[in-house]
């Protein structure tokens, strides 16, 4: 078993063997893991643009308690990084690169200085989850969800396969990213819905909300 100062020693002995099986690949991998990661959060992104949209075409009713949570999910997002940051600079865990004895060359490592736990892209990651989740449920596409369901712990995951963070970093990161996002919906639930309401019977912010749909048509008729 890989003991390690401050690391959970199963965290330690997983990402060892995890790297230790991925050894031969390539010295681009790791920045090809770390790609993949990003380009599944922006698939998280695009949803989230996509729930908008649906949500600018609904009634008012359905666009305020879904719109209440596309504005939650950035707002969450943010949150989140600024929560894992302070976490990092307080807890000052060092990176696998430098707590590992072996540690292949294609990893990803990076500077001294920045932390390793939690995990910033799994806070995000799990923060634009929860919220695009419910937005998209609450639109009433569930295979959207079941696309960021799928997305975003991938882009969180991806941070281990690429070796830039021990497994409980990323799932510390993705459950305050969650926990996070859940509170700010919470608040966004109370406060947002009815505002946004008057905002577009009065026609204002349009970009933002979109119009009333006609009569008997659009989402949520």
């Amino acid at each position: 078993m890989v003991s390690i100062p401050d690391v959970p020693d199963a965290s330690a002995q997983l990402l060892a063997d995890l790297l230790a099986w991925l050894g031969p690949l390539p010295p681009w991998a790791g920045s090809v893991i770390e790609l993949a990661g990003e380009l599944l959060l922006v698939l998280v992104l695009v949803v989230w643009l996509r729930v908008w949209a649906l949500a600018r075409g609904a009634d008012a009713r359905v666009m305020a308690v879904v719109m209440a949570v596309v504005l939650a999910a950035p707002a969450g997002a943010v949150l989140a990084w600024g929560a894992s940051e302070a976490l990092k600079q307080a807890l000052q865990v060092d990176r696998p690169c430098r707590l590992l004895a072996s540690f292949p060359g294609w990893a990803v490592c990076a500077a001294p200085g920045d932390w390793s736990l939690p995990s910033n892209h799994a806070a995000i990651a799990g923060a634009l989850t929860v919220a695009v989740t419910v937005a998209a449920w609450r639109i009433g596409t569930p295979a959207a969800a079941v696309v960021v369901l799928v997305a975003g712990p991938g882009a969180a995951g991806s941070r281990v396969l690429a070796g830039a963070h021990f497994p409980h970093d990323v799932v510390a990161g993705a459950v305050l990213g969650g926990i996070v996002a859940a509170v700010v919906i919470l608040v966004f639930d109370r406060v947002a819905p009815r505002p946004l309401e008057r905002l577009r019977a009065q026609e204002r912010a349009v970009l933002l909300l979109g119009t009333a749909p006609p009569r008997g048509r659009g989402p949520g008729r």
